[in-house]
């Protein structure tokens, strides 16, 4: 089974407290006062109002039978099994309660409150894909504006994304979070570790130094959340001068340049990632990217090498494949393009460079397919989230710079 991270004191809002629970269960369901009523409901509005009463004086022990008993005779009462849920949550009993928010979740699916609160019961449960699936989609459509259950959802996205080794969204998910304001040693250990792309399964033992390096880099990608970027600046350079050794750190420190668009200084701290580990993929692919337009013909060099490292990477061969187009080098790229689309099938701008390559290798056909295809996503995702790059596009690669052209003009 999965564990609650264990940041009560430090991160407040780890556990959900019954007055938060409580506040969310009275406002979440706003749909529950316009349900039907059934001429049958003496004994369930009864039932009902006694449920309430006690949630409401957190007599939880005589809450849930009622809430049971009042739900067997009216199962349609989403505010009933929303409220059996928190009560459930908040004793710890995460599959009931999971198995209520399911309910609720079946009842009104726009329940975003709802489908988070069932991936953090999900994530108690060990059930990492699910949890992860649930309060993503929670959050997309929306959760209550509690500021302590947010930072609670967004917590837990953030390990379960670090869990996975998603890296760069687990950093810019902990972001959100130290951005809100919260403190503390276990919200720094996790910056840390996203940014140094440590599992936490491999997580430092506490008092070692390793532990020590990784709180340092917490602390500074924490100051660069809130932008403070002196004091990120400061901490970075020093923990990359006193550690050079360290694995990601000048990467880490890189990235956090590139957003200051510090190209030069990035790519020297990139370059030193490379010094210490010759087989590192993701600095080559960041040198790549910021080369991309500017100094192609350099950057192709490091995209190549980036490649045969790990030729299974498909977003090296979406940008070697970028490079090569803009060296004239149409085969090259459309060979790199065509790898890529096959693990990037809806994302726009793949198409838009396929287009482009196409067309200017005289392809007409195969160029005005992939117009067509580049419009149809494009539409599309500006009616709902598109596909990304699942977390692997570099600081370098903006997507700014990657649909720049693609919003002025599909491929001819």
């Amino acid at each position: 089974m999965g564990s609650r991270p264990s940041i009560v004191a430090e991160f407040p809002g780890s556990v959900l407290p019954s007055a938060v629970l409580l506040a969310v269960a009275v406002l979440s369901c706003p749909a529950a006062t316009a349900q039907q009523k059934s001429p049958t409901s003496h004994s369930f509005e009864q039932t009902a109002a006694l449920a309430k009463q006690a949630s409401e004086a957190n007599d939880l022990r005589e809450a849930i039978p009622l809430y049971r008993h009042a739900l067997a005779l009216r199962p349609q009462w989403a505010e009933g099994w929303w409220s059996l849920g928190t009560i459930l949550y908040d004793r710890d009993n995460y599959l009931e309660a999971a198995r209520a928010f399911r309910k609720v979740v079946a009842l009104q699916p726009d329940h975003g409150s709802a489908r988070a609160m069932l991936g953090l019961c999900e994530f108690e449960l060990g059930q990492d894909s699910a949890a992860l699936r649930d309060i993503h989609q929670g959050r997309q459509l929306g959760i209550h504006p509690d500021p302590q259950l947010r930072r609670v959802v967004l917590f837990h996205e953030g390990v379960l994304l670090l869990r996975k080794g998603n890296f760069e969204n687990a950093q810019q998910v902990f972001d959100l979070v130290s951005r809100d304001g919260v403190e503390g040693n276990e919200l720094l250990l996790y910056l840390g570790m996203s940014v140094l792309r440590i599992l936490p399964a491999n997580a430092p033992p506490e008092g070692s130094t390793a532990r020590e390096i990784a709180l340092r880099a917490g602390r500074a990608e924490s100051f660069a959340a809130s932008k403070h970027s002196d004091e990120a600046r400061k901490e970075y350079g020093q923990l990359a001068d006193e550690s050079p050794q360290t694995a990601n750190i000048h990467y880490a420190y890189g990235r956090f340049l590139l957003e200051l668009r510090e190209i030069d200084a990035a790519v020297a701290e990139f370059q030193r990632e490379i010094q210490n580990n010759p087989g590192h993929v993701l600095a080559r692919l960041e040198i790549a990217a910021v080369r991309y337009g500017l100094d192609s013909v350099d950057g192709v060099k490091y995209a190549e090498q980036a490649v045969k490292l790990d030729p299974q990477r498909p977003f090296g061969h979406y940008i070697l494949g970028l490079l090569y187009l803009d060296t004239n080098n149409f085969t090259g790229a459309i060979s790199e393009l065509e790898s890529a689309k096959r693990s990037y099938p809806n994302v726009p701008e793949v198409y838009f460079a396929l287009g482009n390559a196409y067309a200017r290798s005289g392809r007409k056909a195969a160029a005005t397919r992939a117009r067509a295809t580049f419009t149809r996503l494009k539409a599309q995702s500006k009616k709902e989230p598109a596909d990304n790059f699942y977390g692997e596009q570099t600081s370098g690669l903006t997507h700014e710079k990657l649909g720049a052209e693609a919003d002025a003009k599909p491929p001819e």
